[in-house]
């Protein structure tokens, strides 16, 4: 455009400039009389106030300065040197203005987690329920608390259960080494010890400016706003997320996209919710919501005698079946091996088979010699967007 520095080194223009340029323009097209001094407009423009022409440029080079001071930012923003002193992008950041158009808003912070273990010295007498969102904090930091994201039993006989915990805030501060999680809130009675064996992970701050700049840089134009593969990417982006399903669409019709997630606590679902603003189409409608989850009701009947000099006692025999009801649990809801090792469990949409599920538990009991289930009569199909979990299991070892 005539006037205008058309070079690829951006600088701010002013009002004065603007109105300049506009007016030497209808000047120059016959709008504006010749006669008119433009220096004597710049310098007295309420002499001009009649004159349509004049004040309509005036207008106009007003809304133009006012654009180019956003310009501006965003251009300071995209320069290092010239970028905000804190290290975090922030939504109001001129980098964040530029590029949430591209590649969406920063990452959001993240929040720790490991898993704790609820623990007694001697085999508990009974069982010991441990509810969802119990609360334990750090020994080093009172103000570091995290909480339990699933219920869980310590079973009668046993002397450990390991649940995982999630932190319950955003930030480095979460990522606590092992054994420092030692404190209940509020104790449980019959739970003697809590402790983490392994450190907590994945908590951060949020997306650094090098990082969102370095994105922004590499970013290509595709069309993958709206697509599968985005939807896909934005839920797998976010830390605590166990598992996932995806309503397709019905063919030729346009709705919602239903997403059911697995874990269901509060902070995966929103971090889920805000990852998914930077790639959904900006005009889809999606439901992000916790997993429904279908109860798998077991009654079994497991054998340790069979060729047994010595049979197990009446009291060996209860041991047993308790173990068993365990790792049927596990083989479901997920949790630790007898070894030690984790199992995840079943995911959404996978169905319940027995025959796996009876030889996963004579794995992890090596005293049954075979496993029976009478209940459920076959295998369980889990529909697509449910999770199986297990219900009320009773086993019993002769």
């Amino acid at each position: 455009m005539p006037g205008f520095d058309n070079s690829i080194n951006y600088k701010e223009r002013q009002y004065n400039d603007l109105f300049r340029f506009l007016l030497e323009n209808m000047q120059g097209e016959g709008i504006l009389s010749t006669a008119i001094s433009i220096d004597d407009v710049i310098l007295h423009p309420e002499k001009y106030a009649s004159n349509v022409v004049i004040m309509e440029c005036s207008v106009h080079a007003q809304l133009y300065s006012e654009r180019y001071k956003d310009l501006t930012l965003v251009n300071n923003g995209f320069n290092p040197d010239l970028a905000p002193a804190q290290p975090i992008v922030q939504e109001d950041d001129a980098l964040a203005i530029l590029g949430k158009f591209f590649i969406g808003d920063p990452y959001p912070p993240g929040y720790a987690v490991t898993e704790v273990t609820f623990h007694v010295d001697e085999p508990s007498t009974e069982d010991v329920p441990i509810p969802a969102g119990t609360v334990v904090l750090s020994e080093q930091n009172s103000n570091i608390l995290f909480r339990t994201t699933m219920a869980d039993t310590l079973l009668t006989g046993t002397t450990d259960v390991t649940i995982p915990v999630i932190c319950t805030s955003s930030g480095p501060i979460g990522n606590v080494p092992a054994g420092t999680l030692v404190i209940m809130v509020d104790p449980i009675p019959g739970i003697e010890a809590v402790n983490n064996l392994n450190p907590a992970y994945g908590g951060s701050d949020g997306e650094t400016q090098e990082s969102y700049r370095q994105r922004l840089s590499s970013w290509k134009y595709s069309n993958v706003r709206g697509t599968y593969d985005a939807l896909v990417a934005a839920i797998t982006s976010v830390t605590g997320v166990n598992d996932y399903y995806i309503e397709p669409h019905p063919a030729d019709e346009y709705g919602v996209t239903n997403i059911s997630i697995d874990p269901d606590t509060p902070s995966v679902l929103d971090s889920v919710r805000a990852a998914l603003e930077a790639w959904k189409a900006v005009d889809e409608k999606v439901i992000v919501s916790g997993v429904t989850l279908e109860e798998i009701n077991i009654n079994a009947e497991g054998n340790a005698n069979i060729d047994m000099n010595i049979p197990y006692s009446a009291d060996e025999l209860a041991r047993f079946g308790e173990l068993a009801t365990h790792y049927l649990k596990v083989y479901i809801n997920g949790g630790l091996n007898s070894d030690g090792s984790s199992n995840r469990g079943l995911g959404i949409g996978e169905d319940f088979i027995k025959s796996r599920a009876v030889s996963y538990v004579l794995g992890q009991v090596p005293e049954l010699k075979d496993l029976t289930l009478g209940a459920p009569e076959s295998n369980v199909a889990v529909a697509a967007d449910k999770k199986a979990v297990a219900g009320t299991i009773t086993v019993t070892v002769v």
